[in-house]
């Protein structure tokens, strides 16, 4: 019985036929109103096509389901009878509308996880305000989602899908948000323009990525006070000329005062070229002192001029600098890349060595060649 006081729905994929509330309601209600819904092995054992989910079983006994035939009841009504304790919901391909989502979270205040991935009829997703215990939302491939409003204090945000507006509450709680763009768009665009101004207290941010222009925003810096922690993971998809300058990236130093973490993972689907003399003088901004920043991985690095320039902004500017990792490998799998394996041959390593070298008075710039990875 002490494992059933944190009750948890969820809602998993299940052959040939997609999972709706109406036909989870019979489940959500024969489940004892004490412990809810365990998960769906105790929902999907009491619902037509049974016997296709290996392993699945009631909680109390294969039995339980026959003896005990679920009653007919409103569809809402029967849901929320068994689901008003809980504290984690996994909404994973269950065909549930916009209203019928509001409604089930309108009436689930002990809620603090929520899951929310490959719901094709959502359209619009509205967390209201009194959920004041939820603490994680992750909302990923829901292809018709056009917009997210939340006016919760939530704590932590995982978004994965095309580039959709974000609303928040004023002011909000939120320290973590992890955003995994699929459609192409600038990271710098985003960041100085689309993330909501409302994320005073942010202190972690992930973003990935698939640049293909320049977006000049650099006149309009936010002003990052709160945040701490940044990852880029940049695709860079410009064939068959390089349109991006990753110079523009060293704007974030000024944006982002207190940031004690810097990570940028590259993929560049590009034709690589190692620096050289032939180039033309390295270009070089006018200082802007970081004093707080300590860590900083860059994956990725080619030895481009581009990424020359910005590690060398990085390395002069950062004053209380620890350690500056730099691997001429990915960081991570990329089928876009993977696409390219002739363009994959970087050059990296002499360049980190040879320049960065040169700019390193506190032994902080480690290069890491592919085999010490």
């Amino acid at each position: 019985m002490a494992q059933r006081m944190a009750p948890a729905l969820q809602l998993l994929r299940r052959p040939r036929r997609r999972r709706t509330l109406k036909r989870m309601a019979p489940a959500l209600a024969a489940a004892p109103p004490a412990t809810a819904v365990a998960d769906l092995a105790a929902a999907a054992a009491t619902t037509p096509a049974a016997a296709a989910l290996p392993g699945c079983h009631h909680p109390y006994g294969d039995d339980y389901r026959r003896t005990r035939p679920p009653p007919q009841m409103n569809t809402r009504a029967a849901a929320l009878a068994g689901s008003l304790n809980l504290t984690k919901l996994s909404l994973r391909e269950v065909d549930i509308t916009d209203e019928d989502l509001h409604q089930f979270l309108s009436e689930c205040n002990h809620l603090r996880e929520v899951d929310i991935t490959d719901c094709r009829m959502l359209t619009n997703l509205r967390v209201p305000g009194h959920l004041n215990q939820l603490k994680s939302l992750l909302v990923a491939i829901c292809p018709l989602l056009r917009e997210i409003k939340l006016s919760c204090g939530l704590t932590a945000l995982d978004y994965r899908g095309p580039f959709i507006p974000l609303q928040l509450a004023i002011p909000s709680q939120t320290t973590n948000v992890s955003i995994s763009l699929l459609t192409f768009h600038s990271a710098l665009g985003y960041i100085f323009s689309d993330l909501p101004s409302t994320l005073t207290n942010l202190e972690t941010l992930t973003l990935k990525s698939k640049q293909v222009e320049r977006i000049d925003m650099l006149s309009r810096l936010p002003r990052l006070i709160s945040l701490r922690h940044l990852t880029l993971g940049l695709t860079i998809s410009d064939l068959p000329q390089r349109k991006i300058d990753l110079l523009d990236f060293a704007s974030l130093l000024k944006a982002a005062p207190f940031m004690e973490k810097l990570e940028l993972h590259m993929k560049m689907v590009c034709v690589h070229q190692r620096y050289c003399q032939d180039d033309g003088e390295l270009r070089s901004l006018p200082r802007c002192p970081h004093s707080h920043l300590s860590w900083v991985q860059i994956t990725g690095f080619f030895g481009e001029k581009d990424q020359l320039e910005l590690a060398l902004h990085i390395l002069r500017n950062a004053t209380f600098l620890k350690a500056m990792v730099i691997e001429t490998s990915l960081n991570t799998e990329s089928e876009s890349v993977n696409c390219y394996p002739e363009r994959l041959s970087p050059d990296g390593y002499s360049v980190a060595l040879e320049f960065l070298g040169k700019e390193d008075h506190n032994n902080a710039v480690h290069v890491l060649e592919a085999d010490d990875e």
